[in-house]
């Protein structure tokens, strides 16, 4: 019976050859087309190989303590509460951020030499992948709006719901452009 059901199993699919490298404002590649994030304060270069996933949640720090905010203004609390609150997550992921860079290989007095951009690092995702996450900030974008109008936000809260929608629609387009460019190629 054991056996039967080894032989029902997929196989291990291998890695595709389209593979993502990471990007952002301080991420560079050096000779050997390794990432490095580079620390403008300490001028050290820090080896992200090995570690992209970790390094991507981390380098979403900002925008987490901006969703904390938002969240928490659902649950009726004050602005300056929800900013707080916002603030204090930042400054936790800021020192989880740098807790992790301890870990990382460093590389004192780093000259930042080769830059991968937004552009190029989406297009070494699969195609299926760009298309989905367009799609879905379109949805977003769309569904914000709705929200705002469905509830009749006013003041701030229907400002943040357009604020959102606005930058979800950017995402798609960008998304969609990504993917009308690899297509052409």
């Amino acid at each position: 019976m054991a056996n039967r059901m080894n032989q029902r199993r997929r196989p291990v699919s291998k890695k595709k050859d389209t593979e993502q490298k990471v990007s952002g404002i301080n991420v560079f590649y050096d000779a050997k087309d390794r990432p490095i994030y580079f620390d403008r304060f300490s001028k050290n270069g820090y080896l992200i190989k090995d570690v992209e996933k970790t390094y991507n949640f981390y380098s979403m720090r900002f925008a987490i303590g901006i969703i904390g905010a938002i969240i928490s203004y659902a649950f009726n609390l004050s602005i300056a509460v929800c900013i707080g609150i916002g603030v204090v997550l930042y400054v936790f992921m800021e020192f989880q951020f740098r807790r992790f860079l301890r870990n990382l290989t460093v590389y004192k007095d780093f000259k930042p030499e080769k830059k991968i951009g937004r552009i190029e690092a989406e297009m070494g995702m699969e195609t299926n992948k760009i298309a989905l996450k367009g799609f879905l900030f379109l949805v977003l974008a769309v569904l914000l709006v709705l929200n705002c109008l469905e509830e009749q936000y006013t003041g701030v809260a229907m400002i943040i719901n357009y604020i959102l929608a606005a930058a979800a629609l950017l995402y798609a387009l960008f998304d969609f452009f990504v993917l009308a460019k690899k297509v052409k190629q």
